[in-house]
């Protein structure tokens, strides 16, 4: 029986995958979809870079999944205005002296 994601659970893998994905991207300046697709046509010599990269397709494999896993949540996530509407609205505009 598969195990069921909590919707935190699916954030948090997706945070940990994309910082992984973007430290490969910076260290083989290539991009994770180029990499992937590249890896997958076994056109990438993966001798002395076999471990970075089988970590690299493991990581990108784990993104897809989770990314299908919250798109099939139907729950979407926040804009950057909602964000900021939501802060901006939580703010007092009476000052917070005691005197």
């Amino acid at each position: 029986m598969a195990k069921t994601l909590t919707i935190s659970e699916i954030l948090d893998d997706l945070r940990v995958a994309d910082e992984m994905l973007r430290r490969f991207e910076r260290l083989y300046w290539l991009s994770s979809e180029q990499f992937f697709e590249l890896y997958s046509q076994g056109l990438l010599d993966d001798g002395e870079h076999l471990h970075d990269f089988s970590q690299w397709a493991g990581y990108w494999k784990l993104r897809t999944r989770r990314l299908e896993a919250f798109n099939d949540t139907n729950i979407s996530l926040p804009t950057l205005s909602t964000i900021a509407s939501l802060r901006l609205s939580c703010v007092s505009t009476s000052p917070i002296y005691p005197f």
